[in-house]
């Protein structure tokens, strides 16, 4: 055929001496050794690589006990630690402890015994466009969410209107403190509000609000809202009550935690927190969450700034990494609220150099039945938001509950051999059809530093 581009022979031994054409294989620039993958292909991988389907830093694993999920976890936790990287987590049943502490990290006691993180204290959430500068108006505002957020740990009946008449409530007790400007919402008074980065003493604590609340219901709120509105109102005193005295060792107080964002290595005990009732533990693990996220803003402000003054190389950033495993303890049908700002971090995390890693059991663990709509549709954006999935070993049981949260993701076969995987092999898609099946290669050392969990 005229202008055809003649072949090229390739002989029987080159052919044979070659990878098969299904060869599947990862090597990102930075990344940490996994394991191999059922080709024989290396897999190396960087959660903090973009390509054009990997988009955000965020992963979330599932897989039964016994399948290789913690191991998983600490290898690629290892090889960030090895990198330099913030690191931050909760720890159950001893878990993480011996990695913990062979990377000289710190645990922190949420039960109120090692240190108190104080509810009524705003923290650095939100900045603006460039990254490098605290937002305190919105700031402020993420705050008054999250502190009613809390309270509907405790109360979970509380209406939203309810929330918008109480927020009005603790804005004038930060006004009566002095920690925000009276009308702080006009925008000639916006550039005067300074409540965020204060030192820890000079905010109030749940005692003063306590005194306040009551003052305020006895000088003529009782006598001017109907008897439904008051109902809701006792429910708020008593919860604000039990907050600062029967609880009061939890939350009644000044943060007394130090040099918390000095840590490299730094994971919340919450087995210490595992005896109180579910609403408080629920509540605890919200907040700890919290400071999470605000350690992931500051260290990636950090970064930008030094970026921008030509202090650090992009090869010299930062990242930081939060690992939720048994993350269905938070995310719950009954917990849609934080659901829904867990969904606003994940949005925000890649302009901060941050990622999370959600691990679960199993998909109906975050997905049980009977769930609303506005739960499943909040947790697909999870799903979604999270650009690299590992699957070990699941029930055949689950297939139906896996296709409502991935859809298309994978083919049906590949739905189907999730029943029939071994320990250590893990499925792994990085977005669109990019997938691949590995087993994981720790060796003895690793094993023996990543004792507990399995």
């Amino acid at each position: 055929m005229p202008g055809a581009r003649a072949g090229l022979t390739v002989g029987t031994t080159a052919i044979g001496g070659s990878y098969p054409f299904n060869h599947k294989y990862l090597v990102d620039p930075r990344g940490q050794y996994l394991g191999q993958t059922d080709t024989g292909g290396p897999f190396i991988y960087d959660p903090f690589y973009v390509t054009s389907v990997r988009k955000s830093f965020s992963s979330i694993l599932l897989g039964k006990p016994g399948m290789g999920k913690s191991t998983l976890l600490k290898l690629i936790e290892e090889g960030l630690f090895g990198r330099n990287t913030c690191i931050r987590g909760f720890e159950k049943n001893g878990d993480w402890k011996k990695t913990i502490g062979h990377q000289k990290g710190r645990i922190v006691d949420l039960s109120g015994r090692g240190g108190m993180l104080n509810p009524l204290e705003p923290l650095a959430t939100i900045t603006d466009e460039t990254g490098t500068k605290i937002d305190q108006l919105n700031s402020y505002l993420q705050h008054r969410a999250k502190f009613f957020n809390q309270i509907r740990f405790l109360n979970p009946s509380m209406r939203s209107v309810d929330v918008l008449d109480f927020g009005k409530i603790l804005d004038a007790f930060y006004i009566e403190k002095g920690l925000l400007p009276d009308n702080y919402m006009a925008k000639e008074n916006q550039m005067n509000i300074n409540i965020i980065g204060l030192d820890p003493k000079q905010y109030p604590i749940m005692s003063e609000f306590n005194t306040f609340l009551n003052q305020y219901v006895n000088n003529g709120y009782k006598d001017r809202v109907t008897s439904v509105k008051m109902v809701e109102m006792e429910n708020f005193l008593s919860v604000i009550d039990s907050m600062t005295n029967q609880y009061g060792s939890i939350f009644n107080g000044t943060t007394s935690f130090k040099n918390l964002n000095d840590e490299q290595v730094l994971f919340f005990d919450i087995e210490t927190i595992g005896h109180f009732d579910t609403e408080i533990y629920k509540c605890l693990l919200f907040t700890a969450m919290n400071i999470v996220w605000n350690q992931a803003l500051n260290n990636g402000r950090r970064q930008k700034i030094a970026l921008a003054n030509n202090e650090i190389e992009i090869d010299d950033v930062v990242f930081f990494a939060f690992f939720l495993d048994e993350c269905q303890e938070i995310l719950s049908p009954d917990t849609v609220f934080v659901v829904t700002q867990v969904v606003k971090f994940l949005k925000e995390m890649r302009k901060f150099s941050a990622g999370a890693f959600f691990a679960t059991q199993s998909p109906q663990e975050l997905l049980p039945e009977n769930s609303s709509d506005d739960y499943i549709s909040k947790i697909k954006q999870v799903f979604e938001l999270c650009s690299s999935k590992f699957f070990l070993g699941l029930d055949a049981s689950v297939a139906g509950t896996m296709r409502k949260a991935m859809g298309s993701l994978l083919t049906e076969g590949q739905y189907n051999d999730l029943a029939l995987m071994e320990q250590g092999e893990v499925f792994i898609n990085l977005g669109g059809t990019n997938n691949y099946k590995i087993t994981t290669d720790p060796d003895e050392k690793q094993l023996i530093r990543f004792a507990g969990g399995h």
